[in-house]
Parts: structure tokens; C-alpha cells; sequence
């Protein structure tokens, strides 16, 4: 959990630095909102579609969005979270 709000804070500056305003910053909720969801589903089948639903986003914008606030695509990420998940804990 240390380790995603780390990432999420790096994220927020960089991305608040760049974008500054405040639908920007909902964006960044919005993503902040997906990693928790994934992180709290990691045992589950998750998709892409799903996650880009629940942001009230396209999957374009969406796939855009993640990748530019996580740095890499959103499936990537899921499965990274997944095999690290089941390796340690």
C-alpha cells in the first residue's frame, strides 16, 4: 500500500506540474480510485473495460490516462500486481 501512494504522490506532482488544473486533478482521482480497486481485486478477473467503466472514461482515454499516470499500460500493470501478489503475500 506504502509503495502505491508513493507511486501515486510521484505521479500527482509530475502530473500537477504539467496539467495544473482541477479536471486534471479529478483525473488523477479517478486513477488513484482505479489502482485501489485493483489492488482490493487482485484475486478476481479484471478488464480494462471494467476499470475505464467505472472512471466514466473511454477506453482510449482511459488506456491513455493509466499509462501516462502509472507508466505503463493498465493490463500490464494487473498482471504485474497479480504475480507480485501471489509471489509474497
Amino acid at each position: 500500500r506504502k509503495c502505491i501512494f508513493l507511486l501515486f504522490l510521484l505521479c500527482y506532482r509530475q502530473l500537477q506540474s504539467a496539467w495544473g488544473g482541477s479536471r486534471e486533478m479529478e483525473s488523477l482521482d479517478r486513477m488513484q480510485r482505479s489502482i485501489d480497486y485493483i489492488e482490493e481485486n487482485l484475486k478476481s478477473e479484471i478488464t480494462a473495460q471494467e476499470l475505464a467503466e467505472q472512471a466514466n472514461f473511454s477506453m482510449f482515454h482511459y488506456y491513455r490516462l493509466f499509462q501516462m499516470a502509472v507508466g505503463m499500460p493498465v493490463m500490464q500493470y494487473i498482471t504485474r500486481r497479480k504475480l507480485h501478489h501471489a509471489l509474497y503475500d
